[in-house]
């Protein structure tokens, strides 16, 4: 039986609470965003008809442009080229580009196109790439999106079982006992540890660690109101960390 009953706005208040949430989610939007960016500039279906049938011819280079990208400090170049496929005339030829960094060419040299046998539209000079970048960056920036949105949701199941605690939890009076930092920081502050000593209903010691970036809210008095589970008592929810609409629940 629920032991006190937490509305809709409440409950989202205590999810929110949860750093790790706003942290995961933010980095999640970003590298996402970037990945998406990045997306735009990658051909994947042109990259494996390069890589699957592709065949060689000679070429013009028409013009050198420096990008704004850069890899490894070195700026990268859009080299565009005109060539013939041996399955055109000579009035057909086509107009393509690839990327690189700073290579010791003219406009006007001569160079070596590698375009797909079944579709000739598709070509690069050859050791060049279709894409500014190369595929890994998208895997990377889609890869941290991944595991930001893993850390949100792990945020998330924390604030469901506070939410769980909070509302069939008994109370008690804790005492610290110990802090220590965990080596996390989050938005500049670091993550602290805090040990609390309380005693439950049947009136044995127990002892919980609950992780926090604000300890001033949870060493200001002799003891702490804390919410727990008998059946798990290691579980707690600090009333002081909650909301004033949430706290206002347990005040004492």
């Amino acid at each position: 039986m629920k032991n006190r009953f937490l509305t809709t706005r409440q409950k989202i208040d205590v999810i929110l609470s949860h750093n790790s949430i706003w942290l995961g989610m933010t980095i999640a939007l970003f590298s996402g965003f970037f990945a998406v960016a990045f997306s735009t500039d990658f051909y994947l279906i042109d990259e494996y008809q390069l890589s699957s049938n592709a065949t060689e011819t000679n070429a013009v280079l028409l013009a050198i442009e420096e990008t704004n990208a850069s890899v490894n400090e070195k700026p990268i170049y859009k080299y565009t080229f005109s060539y013939l496929p041996q399955e055109r005339k000579q009035e057909n030829a086509i107009r393509g580009w690839s990327y690189s960094t700073w290579e010791n060419r003219q406009e006007g040299d001569s160079v070596v196109v590698r375009y797909a046998q079944t579709s000739p539209n598709v070509a690069i000079i050859k050791g060049q790439s279709l894409s500014m970048f190369n595929g890994w960056v998208l895997l990377l920036f889609s890869l941290i999106s991944l595991v930001a949105f893993i850390i949100a949701i792990v945020g998330f199941r924390k604030g469901l079982k506070d939410i769980f605690i909070l509302e069939y939890g008994k109370m008690a009076q804790g005492t610290l006992v110990k802090t220590e930092s965990t080596g996390v920081v989050i938005n500049d502050k670091p993550v602290m540890r805090m040990i609390f000593e309380f005693s439950d209903t049947e009136g044995h010691s127990k002892r919980a660690a609950v992780k926090t970036v604000k300890p001033q809210y949870l060493n200001d008095d002799d003891k702490e109101w804390l919410v727990y589970m008998p059946g798990e008592p290691v579980k707690v929810v600090m009333v002081d960390t909650l909301s004033k609409k949430v706290r206002a629940l347990f005040n004492r």
